[in-house]
């Protein structure tokens, strides 16, 4: 009588039971023909507050947004065009702009993003729980041509990267670190300038362009002596003029006799940007304007030291080191684009042959 008491029969036979069940009696028989992918542990189902519906296993939370996501063609392939574009991005910069000061943080930087990419293909592989959610995330295809783009991304900005630093960003700080001169004369020894970057010549200077010359490799290399009134109308017998400084540029001349390299017929330039060798790209170019001084010296009777000094003539020399920087970050820039329209364009095959696939899978 106690007992029907603390629990009434009309209660008891109202109260609603974990997994949906009239009486008690039928409850482990039940239990045990429900699958453990519906409702997890019989542990699990135990701890279920009365009147409630049986808790979900943590794995059937995780896999249905990862099969919404699978389903979901225009997010796998963001996925696949922006995370090499990222990759790609954060590996050159470093590379390109900032490797004077930070050359182990761009290191760093492609040692974290090698492994990270070769990791991904780590995800295609089962065997183990936190494994298992990655099948449900993409195919094995998708991983592995992720894997590689990354890596490609990786290791072709580090050697773009390493172009414009070499090419562009490396003049300038030199530049900036070089000594300026001013007010040279022309018949001053070339030696006595091997450590300028920018020079300022006397008002009387100017570039004879009537004894210049082009030397053809890939471009043409064209350079002019650098004289004085004073110079160009002194004639000894035997006595050959001795020219210390050239001013040169690139496919701005036509063959001999014709040089427009710079504002050559402006009056009041008289300026010099110093020709350095500053890496592996600027030695070739300076060892081809050497060629085309010493043809120029042996066409034109001109006497020209071991090291000339060679110029890029301007009216304004503190310009053009900041024009290298910008040269870098355009190269920069220009090469963020082409990559990103190249993976489109990698994504669309991709699609195209993933969609191929499923046509020819699917039942006829």
């Amino acid at each position: 009588m106690q007992s029907a008491a603390l629990w009434p029969p009309n209660q008891a036979a109202s109260r609603p039971n974990p997994f949906g069940h009239a009486d008690e009696a039928g409850l482990g028989a039940e239990r045990d023909s429900r699958s453990s992918s519906e409702y997890g542990s019989v542990w699990e189902a135990d701890l279920q507050p009365v009147g409630r519906s049986p808790r979900k296993p943590a794995t059937s939370r995780l896999a249905r947004p990862m099969q919404d996501l699978k389903s979901s063609p225009v997010a796998n392939l963001a996925v696949f065009i922006i995370v090499p574009w990222v990759v790609f991005i954060m590996v050159m910069c470093p590379f390109a702009l900032y490797y004077r000061h930070s050359t182990m943080l761009a290191w760093v930087i492609f040692a974290v993003a090698m492994l990270v990419s070769g990791g991904l293909r780590l995800l295609e592989h089962g065997g183990r729980a936190d494994a298992a959610w990655a099948k449900l995330f993409f195919s094995t295809y998708y991983w592995q041509l992720l894997s590689s783009c990354c890596i490609a991304a990786t290791l072709l900005g580090t050697a773009l990267g390493l172009y414009a630093y070499s090419r562009y960003i490396l003049v300038y700080h030199i530049y900036e670190g070089s000594r300026f001169y001013m007010n040279v004369r022309p018949s001053q020894a070339a030696a006595e300038f091997l450590d300028a970057g920018m020079l300022t010549f006397s008002q009387d200077t100017f570039v004879d362009p009537t004894r210049s010359i082009g030397y053809k490799v890939v471009e043409r290399y064209c350079v002019a002596p650098i004289f004085n009134h004073a110079m160009a109308t002194s004639s000894s017998p035997g006595k050959l003029p001795l020219a210390n400084f050239w001013a040169v540029g690139l496919d701005c001349c036509h063959g001999r006799g014709s040089f427009e390299c710079g504002p050559i017929w402006d009056e009041s330039a008289h300026s010099g940007l110093r020709v350095l060798d500053a890496g592996p790209l600027q030695g070739e170019e300076l060892h081809n304007y050497m060629i085309a001084v010493h043809q120029a010296a042996a066409s034109y009777g001109i006497m020209a030291p071991e090291k000339p000094v060679l110029v890029k003539w301007t009216d304004s020399p503190q310009n053009l080191p900041k024009a290298y920087w910008e040269g870098g970050v355009h190269f920069y820039k220009k090469s963020v684009g082409y990559f990103i329209a190249a993976e489109m364009v990698l994504g669309l095959f991709a699609a195209l042959f993933w969609e191929s696939r499923r046509v020819s899978a699917a039942p006829q």
